[in-house]
């Protein structure tokens, strides 16, 4: 099987991960709401998606470096699953702190486990092209997910939505099943290669990488992204709530929203050749900051709609190019630890905020909460904030990815 067809798979197994996961995200906030939980428990709640994570994201990369990705792809797929049947079984509040904690965790490990399996299956130019293609799975599954999330949930309710879209888990288990049969022994001498650099690697911190500005300018924009696409997954279905909108038609926008983010990637290199990088992912994070302020300001309907499609368009730029930024920076054979570290901070991001906003609802509104997003991704975007790219940046990667083929 070539790297290519493992990569497509893969990205085929997220698009049906994503769709469970992301499908079932605005709905989590609506079961809440429905269940009595107040503005400020729904911001715990959220926030428990992200709380083991926090913790244990770098060791996850680095036992994925050293066992492999097509375990750790199934059963992330398996809890995922179980998570998403929890709030059906036991009907509760509980239930729902529970599905967040375990949901947190597999999609954490679903995702640091696929982007290693690609990187390490690519090499040169290659890898950029498959990462996009695992970048398309992920909105795929963001663009279908909520359309069949909020429809079921008008037609079925809540709970057997977000049960059903748990039982979508059992495509990707099935389809890493398969790549596993065929590649077991490939990866078993991959893993044998890199053991011993791998137990070398973990005994030092992760954290020193950090020096290296243009891995700490990825994570950055990692982290200012995925800020403002969580908040908007997990904030806006309570704001249309209010608006009147039914679960179908949250659902349709998010949709929407996802699917601008799915279309944009299709013109990224096109757009990066012609304003560069750090123009374009500065400029989408400003314009990102400025459409949520828009949001709380109409109620009709279509106005919503244009807002979030652009939204979803301008974060849509920003997340591959975090991801193949970090790859390019990070060691040899470090790869998902390094990963993990990026996750790290973004499951940081996803802890902190959510408990910051409910306060900030509790004390004010849900609209306070955009205004207050929004003035962040405008300093986030300042280029005081994050140092402009230098000229000769694509020079020095191609002198990094060079020193590591000459390593090998």
């Amino acid at each position: 099987m070539t790297n290519y067809n493992k990569s497509r798979l893969i990205a085929l197994a997220m698009l049906f991960f994503m769709t469970g996961i992301v499908g079932s995200r605005p709905l989590i906030p609506l079961l809440s709401n429905d269940l009595g939980a107040t503005t400020f428990q729904i911001g715990i709640i959220i926030a428990l998606f992200a709380f083991l994570p926090l913790f244990f994201s770098v060791k996850l990369g680095y036992l994925i470096d050293r066992f492999g990705s097509l375990k750790p792809l199934a059963l992330s797929a398996v809890l995922a699953s179980l998570s998403l049947i929890i709030p059906l079984l036991l009907g509760n509040l509980t239930g729902v702190y529970l599905s967040q904690v375990i949901g947190g965790i597999a999609q954490t490990s679903f995702a640091l486990a696929a982007q290693s399996f690609v990187s390490v299956n690519s090499s040169g130019s290659s890898r950029e092209r498959n990462i996009s293609i695992l970048s398309m799975g992920v909105a795929g599954g963001g663009l279908v997910g909520p359309l069949i999330g909020g429809s079921l949930s008008d037609l079925i309710g809540y709970t057997l939505a977000i049960a059903f879209l748990g039982a979508t888990m059992f495509i990707p288990f099935v389809i890493i099943y398969l790549i596993y049969i065929v590649e077991n022994k490939d990866e078993k001498a991959s893993i044998n290669k890199h053991r011993v650099s791998n137990k070398r690697a973990f005994k030092s911190s992760v954290l020193p990488l950090l020096i290296n500005i243009d891995l700490r300018k990825a994570i950055i924009v990692s982290m200012l992204v995925l800020l403002a696409r969580d908040f908007y997954i997990y904030y806006f279905p309570l704001l249309a709530n209010e608006y009147g909108y039914s679960a179908t038609i949250i659902g349709l926008i998010i949709g929407l929203h996802n699917g601008a983010g799915v279309l944009i990637r299709w013109f990224l290199i096109q757009v990066i050749e012609k304003w560069g990088k750090s123009e374009v992912v500065l400029t989408s994070i400003l314009l990102s900051g400025a459409l949520l302020a828009l949001l709380p300001l109409t109620d009709i309907l279509i106005f919503s709609m244009i807002i979030s499609m652009l939204l979803g368009a301008f974060l849509g730029v920003g997340q591959p190019l975090s991801i193949t930024s970090t790859i390019s920076f990070s060691p040899k054979n470090r790869t998902a630890e390094v990963l993990g570290l990026r996750l790290t901070f973004n499951r940081l991001t996803q802890f902190v905020s959510p408990l910051l906003f409910g306060a900030i609802a509790t004390f004010f509104s849900i609209s306070a909460i955009f205004y207050f997003v929004a003035i962040i991704l405008g300093i986030g975007s300042t280029k005081s904030f994050i140092k402009k790219e230098s000229k000769n940046y694509e020079s020095r990667k191609e002198t990094r990815q060079k020193s590591r083929s000459d390593e090998g």
